[in-house]
């Protein structure tokens, strides 16, 4: 019932401002990286059958999902070293999400690699804060 709830909600043409909208922050940091994955999906889908305007729009949904779950793990003001659980949580998806990003990025030309390095960027300097921010530690220079 959950997966099919959750599924319609990621299918709605509203995609991450139905998610914004839910009220419960860890159901909303948990969808927004569920949709992030599934957009990383479309976008190799489309990638495949050469639709580019498709495979771009879909990257930046992927950035975009990785920020707002950001967004919302910042918004709990939770202590991240004494509540780490949830941040955990969402560091173990990021950096399956880079894992995937980073193959993704060796499959494509040449020539389209731009974009999905920008986005494997994002979402690796989004999971490198989150992690410092785990452990407490800070990171020097700025």
């Amino acid at each position: 019932m959950m997966l099919a709830l959750l599924g319609w909600l990621l299918c709605g043409a509203d995609g991450l401002d139905t998610i914004r909208n839910n009220a419960d922050q860890e159901r909303r940091y948990r969808a927004a990286l569920d949709y992030s994955g599934e957009q990383l999906t479309a976008s190799r889908k489309a990638y495949e059958e050469n639709r580019h305007a498709d495979f771009t729009a879909a990257l930046d949904e992927v950035a975009a999902g990785a920020r707002l779950c950001d967004e919302t793990l910042r918004a709990t003001g939770r202590n991240r070293v004494r509540n780490a659980t949830h941040f955990k949580r969402a560091e173990l998806k990021l950096r399956e999400l880079m894992r995937r990003l980073a193959q993704f990025e060796k499959e494509v030309s040449v020539d389209d690699r731009g974009p999905v390095h920008k986005v494997k960027e994002t979402v690796q300097a989004l999971h490198d804060q989150l992690l410092l921010d785990i452990t407490g530690r800070r990171r020097l220079g700025g």
